[in-house]
């Protein structure tokens, strides 16, 4: 089960680290990390997200199996937050880039939104 204590512990070891964004093009980098949540620079901007943030996120995507760009605004702290997503949990997703996307590869249940088209063969 994918947990937020888990990617915590990840983030906060990573300190430093680049990771490639979703959707845009460049490099996002993990620029601080503190018992209040954590920070990013995507292209430049600094973007702040508290633990209980990244949390609610990570259940938005546990519950309806998949996690857009789009849906989270479409902006540097939505693409930070998808690319963030994406490097911790490269083992438990799939990432469509092009559409900004993530994927869970092994959901369970029946995702409560579904806010991509999930219709189209990948």
């Amino acid at each position: 089960m994918i947990s937020i204590a888990a990617l915590r512990t990840s983030a906060t070891s990573m300190v430093g680290d680049g990771f490639p964004l979703v959707l845009w093009r460049g490099e996002g980098r993990i620029a601080g990390s503190d018992d209040a949540g954590l920070d990013l620079l995507v292209r430049g901007l600094r973007a702040r997200y508290t633990w209980d943030r990244l949390d609610v996120t990570l259940q938005r995507l546990l519950a309806n199996h998949t996690l857009g760009v789009d849906e989270l605004g479409g902006g540097s702290d939505a693409v930070g937050i998808v690319s963030l997503f994406a490097l911790l949990l490269a083992d438990d997703v799939k990432v469509l880039g092009a559409e900004g996307l993530l994927v869970l590869r092994l959901p369970e249940g029946t995702p409560i939104h579904q806010y991509a088209d999930m219709s189209r063969s990948r």
